[in-house]
C-alpha cells in the first residue's frame, strides 16, 4: 500500500482544444487579477467560490480498524461540494460523476478534518466543483497528519 500511496498517477496530453480552452482561461484570469474593474461582469476567480469546513472526526465514524470510514469522509467532501455549487448558482446542482477519490494516509478518531470546496469551472450554470480534504493530527498539533 505504501507503495501505491508514492505512485504518481499517469497525466494525459491535452488536445488541441483543450490547450485553447486553458489559454482562454488564463487570459481572462489575468485580467481578473491585474485589473478587475476590467474584467467581464460573468467571470470570478475560484477562491471567491471557496467554501470551508473543519471538524473533528468522532467514534461513531471509525470503521472496523479503528479509522474513520472512507465513505463518511467522501460524503462529507460531496455535501460540501454540492453545498458550495448550490450557493453559487442559486438552485441546486445535478450530480453528474465523481472524477476521483485518494486516500493517502487513513485518518484516526479524534483528528481535526479540514475540507475545502471551490468551483473549477462554469459554464451556463453547468458547474464542475472540486472537494478537498486535509486531516490534521492533533499529536503534531499542526500541519498535515
Amino acid at each position: 500500500r505504501k507503495q501505491a500511496r508514492s505512485i504518481k498517477p499517469m497525466h494525459q496530453e491535452m488536445s488541441d482544444e483543450e490547450a485553447q480552452l486553458v489559454a482562454d482561461l488564463l487570459k481572462e484570469s489575468k485580467v481578473l487579477m491585474e485589473m478587475p474593474a476590467l474584467a467581464p461582469g460573468d467571470v470570478m476567480l475560484a477562491r471567491a467560490t471557496r467554501q470551508e469546513n473543519l471538524f473533528m472526526t468522532q467514534p461513531q465514524q471509525r470503521n472496523m480498524n479503528g479509522r474513520v470510514f472512507g465513505g463518511f469522509l467522501m460524503r462529507r467532501a460531496f455535501e460540501l461540494a454540492y453545498a458550495t455549487a448550490f450557493s453559487f448558482c442559486g438552485m441546486p446542482p445535478r450530480f453528474l460523476e465523481v472524477g476521483e477519490v485518494t486516500f493517502k494516509q487513513p485518518v484516526s478518531v479524534g483528528e481535526l478534518l479540514s475540507l475545502r470546496a471551490e468551483i473549477r469551472a462554469s459554464v451556463d450554470r453547468s458547474e464542475l466543483s472540486e472537494s478537498l480534504a486535509t486531516a490534521y493530527s492533533r499529536a503534531a498539533g499542526c500541519g498535515p497528519g
